[in-house]
């Protein structure tokens, strides 16, 4: 029974050691891939109580951006705004804010972005609470 322990082993160890190691970026050179680059626009959206940061983490520019914010909820004033930009080359940022806003009570405060050849828009939401001009975020 060791014999054939031992054997197995000495048999399992020599074949390990005579199999023929392949680097990954030889394994990837010799497999055709279907993949392609990502050449577009690809936009995030942060959100730090009023203020947005929008960034492109893509590899082509976006052109004609809009930001929608609104809140849903007791919102008196500012409860809408848009912002624009023209372009965000890839690795720029902006960062944008509703501007003078007055509630009371649980909102949710929703961040829609756009820009030229976009399929879908990009969005994000918080949940907060409105203390007059005060936004307090709740959950991401």
């Amino acid at each position: 029974m060791k014999k054939i322990l031992v054997v197995g082993l000495v048999l399992i160890l020599f074949g390990m050691i005579s199999i023929p190691s392949i680097s990954a970026a030889e394994r990837d050179a010799e497999t055709p891939s279907d993949k392609k680059p990502c050449n577009q626009p690809l936009l995030i959206i942060e959100i730090d109580g009023f203020s947005v940061t929008i960034t492109n983490i893509g590899n082509e520019s976006a052109f004609n951006i809009e930001v929608h914010m609104w809140f849903e909820g007791m919102v008196f004033v500012g409860s809408a705004f848009t912002s624009t930009k023209e372009s965000l080359g890839p690795g720029e940022s902006m960062t944008v804010g509703p501007g003078l806003v007055f509630g009371f009570g649980p909102v949710i405060f929703h961040v829609e972005v756009t820009y030229d050849g976009m399929i879908e828009p990009v969005t994000a939401s918080v949940k907060g609470f409105m203390l007059g001009p005060f936004f307090f975020v709740l959950q991401h």
